[in-house]
């Protein structure tokens, strides 16, 4: 098959957030620009945002449909398998993806960031090749291994956006299936001709002076582990030894007290007045070219690092944490000595200091970050890439081999399961359902059964169905535990001795530590009960009578 062939292919973003875009929702914008040359892309997000208004104003048909994220498989615990079972029980986001998939037909499905789990799972259990772009560094762990093997059996191919994102994919089998396919970025979108003029307006609105040098702060989510603290570390170190340094924080916090505690801190400094705080910009070509000095103090290990590049795009010097896909950008670019150990913040300020007090240090660095991210990260370097990566499709016949030989699923767990009717279920497992032959009982005591979607009858029919039926085990019908069963609340029913009163049952507070059993001291036999009852009317009749004779 030539690689010009024309073929149709269904992207799910993982978010869509109507506040601000990140950098992987802008990674795969531009992948599906670049890629509209040889496919037909359809765009699907999980509600409408500046993600889905960009890609309509580019001529990109978007769908909205619902689907939840695994963000656990980001950073693995014990227990990452049964989360994926119980994930992978919700039968209407299941019965949505299988629809629209039934109903657009694409050649492949395309899903962007690890945690974007619930369309790679139907569609490979549909038949359909799946590309799985990774845009994150997993953190590592000794559970790490299970989200890899998650998201190897459920991909026909690995695109990590960096070395950083697949350096935990190792091993038989995946090495194959990997490919490094950087971002880069459409320069006649981003205006060069008006950068000198958005300087100009975005200093003056403010209060930057021409001769005041402005260090930037940026990025569309703010939290802890974006390192703002570390940022204002390094400011107010620079505030006690140079007077005419200003500087911008640019972001929408998602991380409320955390952002506000940062605000604090800058406000009892006493330099607040060098401080300037701005929500999310949309286009970045109003605010970069304000800056001269961008610090990105990233604490996590980016999949890349999106403002990274974009600084070096606007031709400015960049200083950043060695974590992840930073480190390799500033590597590549030949800018390792703005490169300072994860954590230091003193390294930070020893690392910006030349910059600051001398502008021709600063003028030169930016230029270099101009070529260099041209040459190495340009549009023309990128389609390069991706030529390659059509190529290697190809080469490999990709869209005919890549769902590999059908084979029995092995269990149950982990699988999609299908209803047709309330007694026909079946495992959809390679583009073909397997019948399960469970007695009817299990209907109404197996819960993935229960959860399993519905489908119409049409849809079902679509998948060849096996001659081999799938025998539910044991196993199949044990519900994953994530952790130990809670302690459940402990009500104890207690007879309380009263005079004079009925007698009530009172609610005990639970034991929270140990469980009490009841003591026989604090029931009361029915006998005695009686006996209490009697003696109550006993007592009321003699002071009725006795009232009667005060009376009298």
């Amino acid at each position: 098959m030539p690689v010009d062939t024309r073929l149709k292919v269904m992207l799910f973003s993982h978010i869509c957030t109507p506040t601000h875009i990140t950098g992987a929702e802008k990674f795969l914008l531009f992948y599906i620009q670049e890629l509209r040359q040889y496919h037909d892309c359809l765009l699907v997000v999980p509600n409408e945002g500046i993600l889905s208004v960009e890609a309509r104003a580019r001529g990109i048909t978007v769908l909205t449909l619902r689907y939840p994220l695994l963000w656990a498989i980001y950073s693995p615990g014990p227990f990452i398998e049964q989360q994926f079972e119980q994930f992978v029980r919700q039968g209407e986001s299941t019965l949505g993806i299988m629809q629209i998939i039934n109903a657009h037909k694409p050649d492949y499905v395309v899903a962007n960031t690890c945690v974007n789990v619930m369309p790679p799972v139907v569609a490979t259990a549909m038949g359909v090749p799946v590309i799985w772009m990774i845009t994150e560094t997993l953190e590592e762990g000794p559970y790490t291994p299970l989200s890899v093997d998650i998201i190897n059996r459920h991909s026909s191919r690995i695109i990590g956006i960096s070395s950083s994102t697949l350096q935990s994919f190792q091993g038989a089998g995946i090495e194959e299936k990997k490919f490094i396919l950087y971002p880069s970025w459409n320069k006649e979108e981003l205006e060069p001709g008006g950068w000198e003029y958005y300087r100009q307006v975005k200093r003056a609105e403010i209060s930057v002076l021409p001769h005041e040098p402005l260090v930037g702060y940026i990025s569309s989510n703010i939290y802890p582990n974006k390192g703002l603290d570390h940022f204002i570390n390094m400011a107010l170190g620079i505030c006690v030894e140079i007077p005419d340094v200003k500087f911008v924080i640019i972001g929408t916090p998602s991380n409320q007290d955390f952002y506000a505690l940062c605000l604090e801190r800058i406000r009892q400094s006493g330099y607040g007045h060098r401080f300037s705080v701005l929500s999310f910009v949309l286009r970045t070509q109003e605010i970069y070219p304000a800056m001269d000095v961008v610090v990105i103090p990233s604490l996590q290990n980016e999949g890349f690092g999106m403002t990274a590049l974009e600084g070096m795009i606007f031709q400015k010097p960049v200083i950043a944490y060695a974590s992840g896909g930073l480190e390799e950008i500033l590597n590549h670019t030949g800018n390792s000595a703005y490169l300072v150990p994860k954590g230091n913040a003193d390294g930070l300020l020893q690392t910006i200091r030349p910059l600051l007090y001398d502008p021709a240090v600063r003028q030169n660095a930016g230029m270099h970050n101009g070529q260099a991210a041209e040459q190495i990260f340009g549009v023309m370097t990128y389609r390069q890439r991706l030529q390659d990566w059509l190529a290697q499709l190809h080469n490999l016949m990709l869209y005919k081999d890549m769902r590999g030989e059908p084979s029995l699923p092995t269990s149950i767990l982990g699988r999609v399961v299908i209803r047709s009717s309330k007694r026909r279920a079946y495992i959809l497992h390679q583009g073909i359902r397997y019948s399960i032959q469970t007695p009817a009982s299990s209907f109404n005591t197996n819960r993935t059964l229960q959860k399993s979607p519905n489908v119409p009858a049409t849809l079902v029919a679509q998948f060849p169905e096996s001659s081999i039926p799938y025998h539910m085990t044991i196993e199949d019908h044990k519900e994953p535990r994530l952790q130990r069963r809670s302690k459940r609340k402990k009500i104890k029913i207690v007879r309380k001795k009263v005079t004079g009163k009925r007698l009530k049952r009172v609610r005990k507070k639970p034991v929270q530590k140990k469980r009490v059993q009841k003591k026989r001291s604090l029931l009361i036999p029915k006998r005695t009960k009686r006996r209490a009852v009697n003696q109550v009317k006993h007592v009321k009749v003699r002071r009725q009578a006795s009232i009667k004779k005060v009376k009298r």
